[in-house]
């Protein structure tokens, strides 16, 4: 079990106000605790977005339930004002020498920028409408700063529509796919727009199935309260979005030249 050793600063963004910590493995993560302003089921989010992404070969920083122990705890000050409970955290890898995706970053040179169209999917997938580019709203975007350019997608703590869905509240929204945009997803078109931009992203949700799902719901730490029903009703919640998600995609061809013409075609 990776521990939390070191403390070094707050995170000054973000609802749920995590910390940077130093862990036993020698790595720096961002932690977010179970104390924090939004709940237990922020931790629950960005476990089961993590795996999720792993499955699906997503650019996200390495995931980790970390624990903190007591005496750890009571020499933090800063642990003791967030109120911070000895037990099992969820912290993700600090990703150094980055920056948010504004509106001013250039996407020319990042390596992985092909990897837009599986963010986008992924988005509209798990029901995360948190990638924006207004009011200095967090883009949970990030681009490595020195080097090759990189792209990370962080922050996947409002998937489901937020940290508050029980299986009651995604079992009603189950049907419907919102194909909303934004000035994030906007910004990566010139590096994808072609005949049609997933057609190497959705084969990749071909293997999902039951068993696997089941997978990624399961074994979460039983201090974050995460009730087996609510497993159940997120499994049958995203195998029904599957089946859903190529037509849903077709939605978003008028924001993509290359792709309209060819799709205006199809319709002729």
């Amino acid at each position: 079990m990776i521990r939390g050793e070191k403390y070094f600063k707050p995170i000054q963004s973000g609802f749920s106000r995590p910390h940077l910590i130093l862990c036993t493995d020698g790595q720096f993560y961002i932690l977010k605790l179970r104390s924090n302003p939004q709940g237990n089921m922020v931790l629950v989010n960005e476990i089961i977005s993590y795996r999720l992404a792993l499955l699906l070969d997503l650019p996200v920083p390495k995931g980790e339930v970390i624990l903190l122990e007591e005496h750890f705890i009571s020499q933090t000050p800063q642990l003791q004002t967030a109120n911070a409970q000895a037990g099992l955290h969820f912290g993700s890898l600090f990703i150094p020498d980055s920056v948010n995706l504004t509106h001013g970053t250039d996407l020319s040179r990042v390596d992985n920028i092909v990897k837009a169209a599986d963010i986008i999917l992924f988005d509209y997938w798990v029901n995360n409408n948190d990638r924006h580019l207004f009011n200095g709203a967090s883009t949970n975007l990030l681009v490595t700063n020195s080097g090759t350019p990189h792209l990370w997608m962080i922050d996947q703590a409002n998937i489901l529509n937020g940290p508050h869905w029980d299986e009651h509240s995604i079992i009603a929204h189950q049907p419907y796919i919102s194909t909303y945009w934004g000035e994030v997803y906007q910004k990566f078109v010139p590096y994808l727009d072609q005949e049609f931009p997933f057609k190497n992203s959705l084969p990749n949700y071909e293997n999902l199935n039951s068993s696997v799902l089941t997978e990624v719901v399961s074994d979460l730490p039983q201090e974050w309260g995460f009730p087996a029903q609510s497993g159940h009703a997120l499994v049958n919640y995203l195998l029904s979005r599957l089946t859903l998600l190529p037509r849903a995609i077709e939605a978003v061809h008028i924001h993509f030249p290359v792709w309209n013409y060819y799709f205006r075609q199809t319709e002729v």
